[in-house]
């Protein structure tokens, strides 16, 4: 494995980590309850979306074919801290083995029209990891600030949702 998937699957695993860490910190009513501010969306619908996301990429590196709107919306997953945080565990253990060069088929539809074929692209592990990582990040700021208005008591952590590059840059200012 290459440095550059290196760096990419250390980041995917800090990022689990940091998914595991706050799922552990919340109790029930913080997971499962709709949120105004979010669209009454809950917390657990967010991990779940995350979760998702991952799962559908691993399932379709075997044929070589993915399509994101495939997935499984397994509302266990946003309902259940336990079942999330064993969904998690699942998708750790796939990401740690994944051959980063393998190609896929990405299926892709743009528009709203519900009669519009997908669009075929050619991807690869690697960049659908990142995509999945970039998405996640964006989903982690929502539940970042979900919990910050509607459980304050809750402990983040301090860069949840904050993208790595925004992370380098405060770090440069600061010096």
């Amino acid at each position: 494995m290459n440095s550059t998937n290196n760096h990419l699957l250390a980041s995917t695993l800090m990022l689990f980590e940091q998914m595991e860490t706050v799922i552990n910190k919340c109790h029930q009513e913080a997971f499962t309850k709709p949120v105004n501010l979010l669209s009454k969306a809950s917390i657990g619908q967010h991990f779940r979306h995350i979760i998702v996301y991952y799962q559908e990429l691993l399932n379709g590196i075997p044929s070589g074919i993915l399509n994101y709107e495939n997935r499984k919306r397994q509302i266990l997953i946003e309902s259940s801290l336990q079942f999330a945080l064993t969904q998690i565990q699942g998708v750790i253990n796939k990401v740690k083995v994944l051959d980063f060069t393998s190609t896929l088929f990405l299926h892709a539809r743009f528009s709203l029209s519900l009669n519009e074929n997908s669009t075929v692209m050619l991807t690869s592990v690697s960049r659908e990891l990142m995509y999945a990582f970039d998405h996640s990040i964006h989903h982690l700021a929502i539940i970042n600030i979900g919990l910050q208005m509607e459980f304050p008591y809750i402990e983040i952590p301090e860069n949840l949702g904050v993208s790595p590059s925004t992370i380098r840059y405060r770090e440069e200012c600061a010096h």
